[in-house]
């Protein structure tokens, strides 16, 4: 009997490629995600860890509001940075889940096939085994004629 050919084989090996290709774009997305969110941090505590000398003799106020207006603007990119992180984490996502969607159908398909050949197989073997049963029962009756 014919050997088993799926015939979206092709169409299957890509879907599966675009897969991995996806999964990996979402990794990198997670790391991207996990960067900018210790980017963010980072921001937060050299903002914290701002010291400046109120003093009478030399009041910095300006230069106080100075290193507070750029540590905001800092923690502010962070932020901007890490939601838009997110947001390119979520398309990925959402990719990721369609490719493997494509991709499990695939497997489904092919499964399917693969099923109903053996079916076929099976119904193939079933009628060569009566036919040879009966080719044998009638030479058994031939033989017990003469």
């Amino acid at each position: 009997m014919k050997r088993f050919k799926f015939q979206l084989e092709p169409l299957m090996r890509i879907a599966h490629l675009k897969e991995e290709e996806a999964r990996g774009n979402l990794l990198r997305a997670e790391l991207e995600v996990a960067s900018s969110q210790r980017r963010l941090a980072t921001a937060v505590q050299e903002s914290s860890n701002v010291e400046v000398q109120l003093s009478p003799e030399r009041f910095d106020l300006f230069a106080f509001m100075a290193i507070s207006d750029l540590h905001l603007r800092q923690i502010e990119f962070s932020v901007n940075v890490l939601h838009d992180s997110e947001e390119r984490r979520t398309k990925r996502q959402v990719e990721w889940q369609s490719s493997k969607i494509e991709s499990e159908s695939y497997d489904r398909l092919r499964n399917r096939a693969f099923e109903s050949f053996i079916e076929e197989f099976e119904r193939q073997e079933q009628k060569e085994t009566d036919e040879v049963a009966s080719m044998m029962w009638l030479q058994n009756r031939e033989g017990e004629r003469i």
